[in-house]
C-alpha cells in the first residue's frame, strides 16, 4: 500500500521504509523459482488444511520461525480466531503479480528492511526491489527472523530513524 500510495500522491510522502514488503510480483518466476515455490509450498499447505489447526501452524511456524506449540496459549487462540482472514490477506499477497517496472517510478527515498532469518521469499523481495532508483538503504538485520521488528523494534528502530531524519 505504501508504494502505491507513494505513487499516487508524491507531494505528500516524504520517504518510504518498508519492513520486509510483500510484494511477491516482482520476483522473476525463473530466477526466483525457487522463493516463488516455497510461498506457493506454504499457501498451498494453508489451503488444504485451513479448517483446521494445523494449516495455521504450519503458516505460522514457516513465516515466523516459531514452533505454534510454544507460543503462548492466548495467542494461539487469536491466531485461530484470525485464521480465516490470514489466509485471505496471505493468498492475495501471494498472488499479487505486480511488477518491478510498477515500482520504478518512486522517486521518494525507500528503506528496506529484512532479517537475515527471514523466509526466502522476504529475502528475495528485498533482493528485488533494492535494484529500483530510489532504494537508498538497505538494512539487513543478521540473525533476525521474519517479523523481528515487531519482536526486537530496538534493532530496527536506529534505522528507521536515520532512514526519516535524513528523508
Amino acid at each position: 500500500l505504501a508504494p502505491q500510495s507513494a505513487l499516487r500522491h508524491p507531494d505528500q510522502i516524504r520517504s518510504l521504509a518498508l519492513i520486509e514488503p510483500v510484494a511477491f510480483g516482482v520476483l522473476d518466476p525463473v530466477a526466483d523459482g525457487d522463493a516463488l515455490e516455497a510461498d506457493r509450498t506454504v499457501i498451498d499447505s494453508f489451503a488444504r488444511h485451513r479448517e483446521e489447526e494445523s494449516g495455521i501452524a504450519a503458516f505460522i511456524e514457516a513465516w515466523n520461525q516459531s514452533a505454534w506449540q510454544d507460543l503462548p496459549e492466548a495467542l494461539r487462540r487469536q491466531f485461530l480466531a484470525m485464521a480465516p482472514q490470514i489466509y485471505q490477506e496471505a493468498s492475495a499477497v501471494s498472488a499479487d503479480r505486480t511488477d518491478l517496472s510498477a515500482y520504478q517510478a518512486i522517486v521518494q527515498p525507500i528503506l528496506l528492511s529484512c532479517g537475515g532469518n527471514s523466509p526466502l521469499p522476504a529475502r528475495r523481495v528485498v533482493e528485488r526491489l533494492a535494484g529500483l532508483p530510489a532504494a537508498a538503504e538497505i538494512a539487513w538485520m543478521e540473525e533476525a527472523g521474519h517479523m523481528s521488528v515487531l519482536r526486537e523494534p530496538e534493532r530496527f528502530a536506529p534505522a528507521i530513524a536515520a532512514h526519516i531524519a535524513g528523508g
